[in-house]
């Protein structure tokens, strides 16, 4: 079974999960049938019965990516007025991590969405490698946050790393393609010859720069985005700054790449920001956008030309 975890006492199905070697199996038809002593936390099947003592799920069409999970010690709670499913045991200092990223996700949807669309119900996986959301309106969250798992990095390095794993995971939505978070999250592993990935990286600075904004939104105490971007343009006459930035991408055209986006900001009007990143996610046809594509793409949304060597603002 793609993406299949399960013992004695929990069943968790993936339709793609990553580390199982029949991950790129494109099915459009399944049945499972469990023991009905199995406590079904969360299920996507299109239909489902009961009979001798089994429940039996089916799943027609294109298959969401959680097919069910059951077993596990989990609870249905709401986090500000928003169903979630936490891990029972969870101690209370993390559930106040679970809230702060549900808080979070609430926030970006409306900037991106306004009320127009619901944000999505907040579920942690029990062994997920990577966020993502789903077509019915759920946001699975890897079991670890992101601020866990940097226990030495400075406050201002979480603050945008948190909203970094909520941004790219709304990006990839829907699109099977894991190498954008193993770029964006653990860069010398994406520079391996084993890991495929793509020549031109520019979607990287974009969505980091949406990161920072949306960091110094939601805590503008801790993150300061014009000291920020005054470090990347500093990186050319003064190489040790890199020491003091949340972090510089391998490819020095990616730090000019952010800085230009930054400089793009700065002329757009409150808000344009997030609905030009919502067109851009329109307008790509996978995880990736190669340097020309994004260029001339923004040109068509907002009208600003990221090659031009003037000021980016005097072109309005």
């Amino acid at each position: 079974m793609p993406g299949a975890f399960i013992d004695r006492s929990k069943l968790f199905l993936l339709s793609h999960g990553q580390w199982h070697p029949f991950a790129k199996c494109d099915l459009d038809e399944l049945t499972l049938t469990i023991p009905a002593e199995f406590e079904v936390n969360y299920v996507s099947s299109t239909s489902r019965s009961s009979t001798n003592g089994k429940n039996v799920f089916s799943w027609k069409g294109e298959l969401p990516e959680v097919l069910i999970i059951a077993g596990g010690n989990y609870e249905k709670t709401v986090i500000d007025g928003s169903e979630a499913l936490l891990p029972g045991n969870t101690d209370p200092d993390k559930n106040a991590i679970y809230e702060l990223y549900k808080n979070r996700i609430i926030h970006f949807w409306k900037l991106l969405y306004g009320d127009e669309q619901k944000s999505p119900r907040l579920v942690i996986l029990p062994i997920g490698k990577a966020n993502f959301v789903d077509d019915t309106g759920h946001f699975f969250q890897g079991f670890v946050p992101v601020t866990e798992t940097l226990p030495g990095a400075s406050p201002e390095k979480l603050e945008i790393e948190a909203d970094l794993e909520i941004i790219q995971t709304w990006w990839a939505e829907g699109k099977q393609d894991p190498r954008l978070r193993i770029c964006l999250f653990s860069p010398i592993s994406c520079q391996l010859p084993t890991c495929s990935k793509p020549e031109d990286e520019s979607i990287l600075p974009l969505l980091y720069y949406a990161s920072i904004k949306f960091a110094a939104q939601q805590n503008p105490a801790v993150v300061n985005p014009d000291e920020i971007m005054t470090m990347y343009r500093s990186i050319d006459t003064d190489p040790n700054v890199v020491f003091s930035l949340p972090r510089n991408f391998s490819d020095p055209t990616l730090d000019k790449l952010l800085v230009k986006i930054a400089e793009m900001d700065q002329c757009l009007d409150e808000g344009e920001l997030w609905a030009t990143l919502v067109e851009l996610r329109k307008q790509s046809t996978g995880v990736w956008m190669d340097y020309d594509a994004l260029v001339s793409a923004i040109k068509s949304i907002t009208g600003f030309d990221l090659n031009s060597p003037e000021g980016l603002c005097s072109q309005r």
